[in-house]
């Protein structure tokens, strides 16, 4: 699948914002903090620059907004940043695989605008769907799918983000990957033994995302891995243990999702997103997805009537935050 974008999306609705009005975006990962200025147009919101930052060579969230904004000598009307974390307070979050503490009051003299709202990067992902283009959807189960139905909304990326879309478009963001994995057989039951003695509690995360890649691969070969998730990716064509790491790590996102689908009631279908999602889920591999996914049992009847499909556009978070700026406007 190759990776897409698009310089107009979708609108949920462009009523009272004035024409040129424009907005910041951002969509901050642990990986990548990544920013977009859109402007609106007649035909919707229209892409006028997007820049990506390292966001470990990076030492705070103003920073990076400050580069942007100021190199390119930009200015917004309003603004929506997604970020990798839990809010703490209102206004503050502390990003789960970053060393920042994100707060509103400090990002206001970057942006010069204090029509400013924070939100975690799998609700901007959620509202994303709302204004993904149909063809950036990869359908791996179709399903019979409730338009009245909740949607959950995956993020499998350096870590595990999990989302609810309701019927009514409202997006919330949940902490579910956070929650504790279930072992359905010997070799998960040992490799959460071997997590246990690193962490203590071992949370889906741990397992079923980027961060995770490298921690089965490493006991499998019963030694510290220094292969990266994509090293493992591209390494599984000819290698044995490579190959058997993204197998259970294939497993484990269907697993999970299965559950997250039965918690939420998904009736609406799952949404696969995120960096490691769009690039690791290839057709050949989405079976086993797929299999692991309906594996529950006698809900699979249930879980058989939900489609399952892959947000091909890595833009997701962003198009969710610039719908949100747009709605301060």
């Amino acid at each position: 699948m190759k990776k897409k974008g698009t310089s107009h999306m979708n609108l949920i609705s462009t009523s009272n914002q004035p024409m040129g009005s424009k907005v910041l975006a951002g969509d901050i990962g642990g990986t990548n903090a990544r920013l977009a200025l859109y402007q609106l147009k007649p035909d919707g919101l229209e892409l006028v620059i997007q820049k990506s930052y390292p966001s470990s060579e990076m030492t705070s969230l103003e920073e990076v907004v400050a580069h942007f904004l100021e190199s390119h000598q930009l200015t917004c009307d309003a603004a929506c940043l997604g970020l990798p974390g839990p809010q703490s307070q209102p206004g503050v979050y502390n990003l789960t695989n970053l060393p920042w503490l994100v707060e509103a009051e400090r990002l206001y003299p970057a942006l010069q605008t204090r029509k400013l709202v924070l939100v975690n990067d799998v609700e901007a992902s959620a509202l994303g769907v709302l204004g993904v283009p149909a063809d950036d959807l990869f359908c791996i189960h179709d399903g019979k799918p409730d338009p009245d139905g909740n949607r959950s909304v995956i993020s499998v990326g350096t870590g595990l983000g999990v989302g609810i879309l309701s019927p009514s478009g409202r997006a919330s963001a949940t902490e579910s990957g956070h929650g504790t994995f279930a072992p359905q057989n010997d070799f998960d039951v040992a490799l959460m033994k071997h997590l246990q003695k690193m962490f203590g509690h071992v949370s889906w995360e741990r397992i079923a995302s980027g961060s995770g890649l490298p921690y089965i691969h490493a006991f499998l070969v019963n030694e510290e891995s220094r292969l990266t998730a994509a090293e493992i990716a591209k390494q599984s064509e000819n290698n044995e243990a490579c190959a058997k790491t993204l197998e259970k790590f294939l497993q484990y996102v269907g697993s999970v999702a299965g559950s997250i689908a039965l918690t939420q009631m998904a009736t609406g279908g799952v949404y696969f997103c995120g960096g490691v999602a769009n690039k690791m889920f290839t057709p050949k591999r989405t079976s086993i997805i797929r299999e692991a996914f309906l594996e529950k049992g006698r809900m699979k009847p249930i879980l058989e009537r939900m489609p399952l499909y892959i947000i091909k556009n890595e833009n997701l978070a962003i198009i969710g935050a610039a719908q949100r700026a747009l709605s301060l406007v």
